[in-house]
């Protein structure tokens, strides 16, 4: 795996940055290294999406950790919130390069 990427569709209403300053302020994400916010490859998740997040990804941490840690993050960030916030959903994805991405979007229905 190249890398793992976490794209957060607009609708969502969750920032690269409030993710980013999250992943820190948790202690289990934190201690799997530090994200960074990177320019999106044009059109790759859509127009709407200018840019991702890289999670690190260590050798002894599995994809499955990471991605829970992405849910937790989010999670933490949307309970905090005083208004109300849409259904939200988790897509997994690896792009042709190998890299693993979690999409975070409004819920497409169940």
């Amino acid at each position: 795996m190249s890398s793992f990427l976490v794209v957060i569709e607009p609708g969502v209403g969750l920032s690269t940055a409030e993710f980013v300053a999250a992943w820190g302020a948790d202690e289990q994400a934190a201690e799997a290294g530090p994200v960074s916010v990177e320019e999106a490859v044009p059109g790759q998740f859509g127009p709407e999406i200018l840019e991702w997040i890289a999670v690190p990804f260590a050798v002894n941490l599995a994809s499955n950790v990471v991605y829970d840690l992405v849910k937790r993050v989010v999670a933490r960030v949307r309970a905090g919130r005083v208004e109300r916030s849409p259904e939200i959903e988790y897509v997994r994805a690896t792009t042709a390069s190998g890299d693993e991405v979690v999409v975070v979007r409004v819920s497409r229905g169940a």
